[in-house]
Protein backbone atom coordinates (compact mmCIF):
# COMPACT_ATOMS: atom_id res chain seq x y z
CA UNK A 1 0.00 0.00 0.00
CA UNK A 2 1.22 3.35 -1.40
CA UNK A 3 -0.47 5.86 1.57
CA UNK A 4 2.00 8.97 2.46
CA UNK A 5 0.83 11.41 4.34
CA UNK A 6 -1.47 13.83 2.97
CA UNK A 7 -3.09 11.25 0.19
CA UNK A 8 -7.01 11.10 0.92
CA UNK A 9 -8.11 7.77 1.71
CA UNK A 10 -11.45 6.17 2.18
CA UNK A 11 -12.05 3.35 4.76
CA UNK A 12 -14.57 0.32 3.00
CA UNK A 13 -16.60 -1.54 5.09
CA UNK A 14 -17.41 -5.18 3.73
CA UNK A 15 -18.49 -8.67 5.67
CA UNK A 16 -16.98 -7.14 8.91
CA UNK A 17 -13.73 -6.07 6.94
CA UNK A 18 -12.12 -2.54 6.38
CA UNK A 19 -10.25 -2.04 4.11
CA UNK A 20 -8.07 1.73 4.27
CA UNK A 21 -7.47 2.67 0.24
CA UNK A 22 -6.36 5.76 -1.13
CA UNK A 23 -8.57 7.69 -2.19
CA UNK A 24 -9.48 8.03 -5.90
CA UNK A 25 -8.20 11.25 -7.44
CA UNK A 26 -11.22 13.59 -8.46
CA UNK A 27 -11.43 16.22 -10.91
CA UNK A 28 -11.95 19.99 -10.78
CA UNK A 29 -15.84 19.51 -10.98
CA UNK A 30 -16.07 22.67 -12.44
CA UNK A 31 -14.64 24.82 -14.85
CA UNK A 32 -11.32 27.45 -13.58
CA UNK A 33 -13.06 29.64 -16.52
CA UNK A 34 -16.36 29.08 -15.00
CA UNK A 35 -14.96 30.18 -12.09
CA UNK A 36 -13.68 32.93 -12.93
CA UNK A 37 -16.77 34.50 -15.01
CA UNK A 38 -19.17 33.69 -11.76
CA UNK A 39 -16.31 36.14 -9.94
CA UNK A 40 -16.57 38.77 -12.08
CA UNK A 41 -20.09 39.24 -12.41
CA UNK A 42 -20.53 38.80 -8.53
CA UNK A 43 -18.02 41.36 -8.22
CA UNK A 44 -20.18 43.49 -11.34
CA UNK A 45 -23.83 43.12 -9.24
CA UNK A 46 -22.42 42.57 -5.55
CA UNK A 47 -24.55 45.98 -4.52
CA UNK A 48 -27.52 44.58 -6.52
CA UNK A 49 -27.25 41.33 -5.00
CA UNK A 50 -26.46 43.13 -1.20
CA UNK A 51 -29.41 45.26 -2.12
CA UNK A 52 -32.17 42.31 -2.64
CA UNK A 53 -30.97 40.75 0.35
CA UNK A 54 -31.34 43.81 2.79
CA UNK A 55 -35.16 44.27 0.98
Amino acid sequence: MKIVSGDNVEFVIKDNVVELRKAAEKKDAVSPDFLKMAEEVLDEYDQAFRGLVDR
